[in-house]
């Protein structure tokens, strides 16, 4: 029997067929009224699916009305634990006769079965059933019939077929049957369908009840289980604390929910764990979407058939802890055979510690308590329903806009924004690129950074500009020379702080650049993409010394450069101070006096070899530059150069590196973080000593008073737009102009205040003595922004060392796009003001008036006096700390004084536009 809330019920022949009793008798009496909707609430109340198993709606039964309300779905899907569609039920009113219901046949196949690769599909009327069982591609048919001509051995059959099945993954013969199922790609879903599309984000999307927010209630349960007994998690953690974690503004729904499913707060403690652990589970789990596409679009080495070789490998049941195990070994294997940069341990790898350490235990011990904790084995559990879940879905199919479309869904809006990434629309990145002119094939020899790229929404974009302008260069030379060049040359550079920003957008492009990658590998044997051009980096810190940055020194008489790289590490777990390390790299003029290399982008090629190098050996255990493997690095990213020479140059600054990696294996107690150094170091050349063609991007918005004191300090030494309570995003604006070749050129999203704030006033002036505003559109009225608590303008700029160029220079102003339609049609009015006209008063304000409004501002000016010349104008109101603000209820409950102690609250929010207001309730 199957079970239904805790009891215990019989599947026999006979309460079936009272069930389909009770449906036809009802199709009978009410034929003409009874609608298809009507029909489907009774089949779910005679309870036949509690009977085959299925029990909760919206989990095991999905139903189209009440779940998705789109009409795009069956009116019935019944699943296994794993998402697979086991049947889909289709109604048709009782006035629908039987012959008529063999035209919606076909239907029932190609709309829903097949696409959603369910075994069984019935079609009914309520008097009339079609069973069918789907074989390959073919729909087979088991029954049809009058449901009063039902008999026993139909009942049987339905009994049989239709029942919820049972898994145990801990046996093997049970795994190596669901897998074998799912060997044929026509087994699989593919994701060029909306309706599988629908189903992978039902599975992963963060709400509860999702496959997605179990793995992270376990990863949770991991943590709680491995802080302060694992020396990394207990570093990464308070590292990520100090250097990365901000309470959201808001946080979204979905997080409470979940919160308060797990029996946690939304106090700091909490809502930090949380936060830690989501991030880690979407790191995760992105990479293994990555390694499942690749597999499916037939990547060499990418194969998990070599994974469940290693289950079988067991030969007997499978201990749960064996799916970390395996998980880990496979995460390396991709790191090894695909590209190195992505799948590289990072703080987000605390996971594997319990996991690797029980790597070479037997079977035998796996299954003991005194090996293995119980509270591991929950996360153990999940991964294996993760793989089970991610294996039946088919990438092959789906490149490009949908794969990026689903991702992006996938990494949904608001949980970005309380990540700390502000989403930027597709309409808004294609806007700004058009209007900069990256398009054409002379784009292919230009370089783009985007220095605060978030989930790489900007990269993604231009890279498939790039991709697109390069196919006749692929044609002639091959794919791999294409991504070579790309990459190497560092053609698309993004930067963000944040590691968990770097992972999401390194693994964005990557989906990008599936099928061209593995066009290069079939073409050029033994091709590899070590890395791409995404770097975690402060865009804003490690200055050259002659930009009066004081965090790089220079030693050794001007030699060499010796930076300070902050890590993940204590000396102790109680410490409250992390490890700085000092690595030394020549300076650019050593290199270009004792070596051939001439230029910053073959320095960035040599200093790739180093890394390469160091990193095999690092994970060999093996602590000294081996100048046979180096020289063939060397020869991998520098053509006709002296290679004999350079390693004879760079060996020991490889050394030094390795020395300072074994220090950090046997006295700190890890060694994992080469690609934190890695990053400083390549990040800073691109970032100190590259200029670029175009800057594009949406910078974070931070204020003034959330900077800690060092940063205020550096930013003041270091930017001239550093003036009083600035926001971060104008040092962005004013270094993203610093990036630029002469008549390179800039766009940004931004907030609307610079133009006129008092912070602003510094910034205005760099700009308009360093370059030529080409325009600037108010998008702030656009709905795409109605989540936002600024008011955007796009701007776009492009360098200009002549003052009279840029003094004549006419800046294109729109102040009122209507809707979305018209602003990404192009269609919006513009008027022409000159750039002078923003010189043209004291503070150099950006008036974007047009020129009727400008004439009515100039006739109130006249005779006029400006408010700050009569008054104290000081900072908006603050509002009041939350347990000092009541809802309007409470306010009524109060006495007449203490009402009097309370004020209606006006926030942001509350501000419907311009001119309005609707208060919220809360005094």
């Amino acid at each position: 029997g199957g079970r239904r809330q805790g009891v215990t019920v019989p599947t026999s022949q006979a309460r079936i067929r009272r069930c389909f009793d009770s449906i036809q008798k009802r199709a009978k009496e009410k034929r003409d009224e009874l609608s298809e909707e009507d029909l489907r609430t009774h089949f779910i109340k005679t309870d036949i699916l509690g009977f085959l198993g299925f029990h909760q709606i919206g989990v095991d039964i999905r139903l189209e009305k009440t779940i998705h309300g789109r009409g795009e779905r069956p009116d019935i899907e019944c699943l296994d634990e794993y998402g697979n569609v086991i049947l889909v039920v289709e109604f048709k009113k009782p006035s629908i006769r039987r012959r008529s219901l063999n035209k919606y046949i076909e239907e029932l196949g190609s709309k829903y079965v097949m696409p959603l690769k369910a075994r069984y599909g019935i079609l009914t009327n309520g008097l009339s059933i079609f069973l069918f069982e789907r074989i390959g591609v073919n729909l087979h048919t088991l029954l049809e019939k009058e449901l009063d001509c039902l008999d026993e051995n139909d009942f049987k059959l339905m009994a049989h077929r239709l029942q919820k099945p049972a898994y145990d993954m801990t046996s093997i013969e049970r795994v190596t049957e669901y897998f074998k199922e799912f060997s044929d790609p026509k087994e699989m879903r593919p994701l060029n369908s909306e309706l599988a599309r629908e189903f992978f984000l039902e599975d992963f999307t963060l709400k509860e009840g999702s496959l997605f927010s179990k793995l992270i209630k376990a990863t949770i349960e991991l943590f709680d289980h491995q802080y302060e007994r694992s020396k990394f998690l207990t570093s990464a953690y308070d590292f990520w604390l100090k250097s990365y974690a901000k309470k959201p503004e808001r946080i979204p729904k979905s997080w409470d929910r979940l919160l308060s499913s797990f029996e946690m707060e939304t106090s700091e403690e909490d809502l930090y764990k949380f936060m830690f652990s989501l991030e880690t589970t979407f790191a995760l789990f992105t990479r293994l979407i990555l390694a499942k596409a690749c597999e499916d679009h037939k990547f060499p080495h990418i194969d998990f058939k070599k994974f469940l070789d290693k289950i079988r490998g067991f030969r007997g049941d499978i201990p749960l802890v064996a799916w970390g195990i395996l998980l880990s070994q496979w995460i390396e294997n991709m790191r090894d055979n695909l590209v190195e940069s992505v799948f590289e341990e990072d703080i987000f790898y605390w996971w594997t510690d319990e996991f690797d350490a029980m790597r070479d235990r037997d079977v035998v011990a796996l299954f003991s308590p005194d090996v293995v904790d119980n509270e591991i084995l929950p996360f153990g559990k999940c991964l294996s329903d993760v793989m089970f879940t991610l294996y039946k879905y088919d990438f092959s199919k789906i490149v490009g806009d949908p794969l990026g479309d689903l991702y992006q869904k996938y990494f949904d809006r608001d949980t970005r924004k309380a990540l700390g990434e502000f989403y930027t629309p597709k309409e808004v990145v294609s806007y700004i690129l058009d209007s900069v002119g990256y398009n054409g094939q002379f784009i292919k020899e230009k370089r783009l950074l985007d220095p605060a790229c978030g989930s790489g929404t900007f990269l993604v974009d231009a890279l498939k500009r790039y991709l697109d302008t390069s196919t006749s260069n692929a044609k002639k030379n091959g794919w791999g020379k294409v991504l070579t060049k790309l990459c190497n040359e560092y053609h698309i550079v993004g930067f963000d702080i944040h590691p968990f920003a770097t992972i999401m957008s390194q693994i964005h492009f990557m989906l990008v650049l599936l099928p061209y990658y593995k066009e290069a590998i079939e073409t050029e044997k033994g091709f590899v993409l070590r890395r791409i051009p995404i770097f975690r980096t402060d865009s804003l810190a490690f200055e050259r010394k002659e930009e009066r940055e004081d965090i790089t020194s220079l030693a050794d008489g001007g030699k060499n450069v010796r930076l300070s790289i902050p890590l993940p590490v204590k000396k102790k777990i109680d410490d409250s101070e992390f490890l700085k390390i000092r690595i030394v790299m020549p300076r650019s003029q050593e290199v270009w006096d004792k070596t051939d290399l001439t230029s910053y982008q073959q320095y960035f090629c040599a200093l790739q070899a180093i890394f390469d190098t160091v990193k095999y050996q690092s994970r060999s255990d093996d602590y000294g530059i081996d100048t046979d493997l180096l020289e063939r690095r060397f020869k991998e990213y520098l053509q006709d150069k002296k290679w004999s020479e350079l390693v004879g140059f760079f060996a020991p600054y490889g050394d030094q590196i390795l020395s300072t990696i074994k220090d950090l294996r046997y006295k700190f107690g890890d060694g994992r973080l080469v690609k934190s150094i890695e990053d400083v170091m390549l990040g800073g050349l691109l970032k100190n000593y590259v200029k670029y063609d175009y800057v594009v991007g949406n910078p974070p918005y931070v204020r003034f008073h959330g900077l800690s004191e060092e940063d205020k300090k550096s930013y003041s030494k270091n930017f001239k737009s550093a003036y009083k309570q600035y926001d971060l995003y104008v040092l962005f604006v004013e270094k993203g102009v610093r990036w630029l070749n002469e008549d390179g050129r800039f766009g940004y999203i931004i907030s609307s205040k610079f133009c006129a704030s008092d912070y602003g006033k510094n910034l205005r002036r760099y700009l308009l003595d360093n370059v030529s505003i080409n325009e600037i559109v108010d998008v702030s009225s656009l709905s795409i922004f109605k989540d936002a608590s600024i008011y955007p303008y796009i701007l776009t700029m492009e360098k200009e060392g002549d003052e009279k160029k840029r003094m004549a220079n006419g800046i294109r102003i729109s102040v009122n796009i209507k809707n979305e339609e018209t602003f990404t049609d192009r269609q919006f009015d513009t008027e022409l003001v000159s750039q002078s006209r923003f010189h043209n008063n004291a503070d150099f304000l950006f008036d974007l008036q047009a020129e009727e409004g400008r004439l009515v501002v100039d006739k109130i000016e006249k005779g006029t006096s400006p408010l700050k010349d009569i008054a104290k104008v000081t900072r908006g109101f603050r509002p009041p700390p939350e347990q000092l603000i009541i809802s309007q209820a409470r306010h009524s409950q109060l006495t007449d004084a203490k009402q009097e102690l309370y004020k209606k609250l006006i926030i942001g929010k509350d501000i419907v536009s311009s001119f309005r207001l609707r208060w919220s309730g809360n005094y």
